[in-house]
């Protein structure tokens, strides 16, 4: 999948049409809106597929009651994700499922975790996910996901949105047995228990200014600690407070908090179900740039292309650097994850991700993954290729490849998840790696095309096909996220696409890295002698309409 040729032209008023939930009418900054909140699980059907702007909360993280002794008090529930991002969707009954909120029995060390919220299904789903839980007397940690769903794990992920992802801050800390940590909200930490005083709940997430209300409305935010002689308050009065004994407080139903601690002799206080808004313009013009795209700067410039009459502008980074937003809008963003080293196997091929996302006016981070090393008996994954500062998913992000490490003395190529390709619409695991021959020969590694070939005999395979950028932009010529090759005693394995590296024979001639750049895999060695190749370094593209 991924971006064939010219995106259609959409003018911003071309949002979809759809109808589901409660609907109501609503002004944000001079444009109408419809509204859709979703409180309960149901159905959004779209009649007329285009741009939809979401706001998910995933349902919030249970309060913990710590069963370690008289007075041991239990931190307070993390807040749920939240997901806010434009995205386009097509016509089609999509399904809403609104995650409820953790429950806590009693005397439990750990406090239940609450559930995602969902629009879609499958490997097409948009998730803010649930709070999730941590030690029971600090804070829980707000949650994990808030994300486009992925099918699959991601290799040496910091922060992702295209796989498991911190959405939300950190619970508080205990500073002793008699109090509790604030859950983490997604606004703000958790605050730390103090003597017999449990700790305040993070604050929260202001979703006034998407659905138009007129004062402050949030939601996300934590539990308060509990707390022997005093519990804490819950985030931003939404959360659920603490208690010194009994059930802590419940947080709020649709709000996604966290809920309150308790001590020992009681029970945590249930986390508070989630909500999505959708929201369609009716009239105005919310995005005011060509096409809705927006306009940027950084990295390296590339010269203007056409693709099917559509002019585009964009840039690329081989290194880390910045993205500077000075007109907010859609942006085609294609990402290559780092490649994973070279095994006996060959490394899998950096996972890529090519959508369209919308960017705010401000300066987003832009980190370049690192190629996996392949430092004798530490064979590495890739690192994950991001762009930060999306609202509800700090990263948007490639997964780095894998490298085959659980047994090197095997032959196969990366098993794991060896490359992602994601859209807007739809997305999809990479490639696995190729078996092993079981004597000398190491299988290929996956790419971002197709699954690295298997052994035979003392032979190594060739890696896995990786993806032609061409389509994306008409003036560069290049394979990306191809799989390292494996190696043998008898031939190594050709990398993928010429971006994975070869495979090596006994040193001579040795595995080759991943091309830089690419994201290709590095080459391995099979049952051979010498050292596995490096993964490639991965990189960004970034193009916006100019007419």
């Amino acid at each position: 999948m991924g971006i064939s040729g010219a995106r259609p032209k959409r003018l911003a008023t071309q949002y979809g049409i759809g109808s589901g939930g409660t609907e109501t009418n609503i002004t944000v900054s001079g444009v109408s809106y419809k509204l859709h909140t979703f409180t309960s699980d149901g159905n959004f059907v779209v009649s007329t597929g285009g741009w939809f702007d979401v706001l998910l909360v995933g349902g919030g993280n249970a309060g913990y009651s710590w069963a370690g002794g008289a007075g041991y008090a239990g931190g307070g529930g993390g807040a749920g994700g939240v997901f806010q991002q434009t995205i386009y969707l097509s016509p089609a009954t999509h399904s809403v499922d609104v995650g409820a909120g953790a429950s806590a029995p009693a005397g439990n060390i750990r406090g239940s975790q609450g559930f995602p919220s969902v629009i879609g299904s499958g490997i097409s789903a948009i998730a803010a996910a649930g709070g999730i839980t941590f030690f029971p007397d600090n804070g829980a940690t707000g949650a994990v996901g808030g994300e486009i769903a992925s099918s699959g794990g991601c290799h040496n992920s910091a922060s992702s949105s295209a796989s498991n992802n911190i959405q939300g801050n950190k619970g508080g800390a205990s500073t002793g047995i008699n109090n509790g940590g604030g859950g983490g909200g997604f606004g703000a930490v958790g605050s730390a228990g103090s003597s017999t005083t449990g700790g305040a709940g993070g604050a929260g997430y202001d979703v006034s200014t998407f659905i138009g209300a007129g004062s402050s409305l949030f939601k996300a935010a934590g539990g308060g600690g509990g707390g022997s002689g005093a519990g804490g308050a819950g985030g931003s009065s939404i959360g659920g407070a603490g208690v010194t004994s009994g059930t802590g407080n419940a947080a709020g139903a649709n709000t996604g908090s966290g809920g309150g601690g308790s001590t020992n002799t009681g029970t945590g206080g249930a986390g508070g179900s989630g909500i999505i808004y959708i929201r369609r313009r009716i009239e105005g013009d919310a995005l005011a740039t060509t096409g809705g795209y927006g306009v940027a700067t950084g990295g390296t410039s590339l010269t203007a292309w056409s693709v099917n009459g559509v002019t585009y502008g964009g840039m690329k980074f081989i290194t880390d650097g910045t993205l500077s937003v000075s007109t907010a809008g859609i942006f085609d963003v294609c990402l290559i994850g780092g490649g994973g080293s070279g095994s006996r196997g060959g490394g899998g091929g950096g996972g890529l991700l090519i959508q369209t996302v919308y960017l705010p006016v401000g300066s987003h981070n832009v980190d370049v993954g690192a190629g996996g090393s392949a430092a004798a008996a530490t064979n590495t994954d890739g690192f994950e290729t991001t762009i930060g500062g999306v609202i509800g998913s700090p990263n948007i992000a490639a997964c780095g490849g894998g490298s085959y490490t659980a047994s090197r003395n095997t032959g196969h190529g990366n098993q794991a998840a060896a490359a992602s390709i994601v859209t807007a619409q739809n997305q999809s695991q990479g490639k696995n790696g190729g078996a092993g021959s079981g004597t000398n020969g190491g299988g290929g590694g996956g790419g971002a095309g197709s699954i690295g070939s298997s052994a035979s005999g003392n032979n190594g395979a060739n890696g896995g096909t990786g993806y032609d950028i061409s389509a994306y932009n008409s003036n560069i010529s290049l394979f990306v996220s191809g799989g390292g090759a494996g190696g043998g005693t008898g031939t190594g394995g050709t990398g993928g696409s010429s971006s994975g590296g070869n495979g090596g024979v006994n040193g001579s001639p040795a595995a080759q890295n991943g091309v830089a750049n690419t994201g290709g895999g590095g080459g391995g060695i099979g049952q051979g002698t010498g050292t596995p190749g490096d993964g490639g370094a991965g990189a960004v593209y970034i193009r916006y309409r100019t007419a």
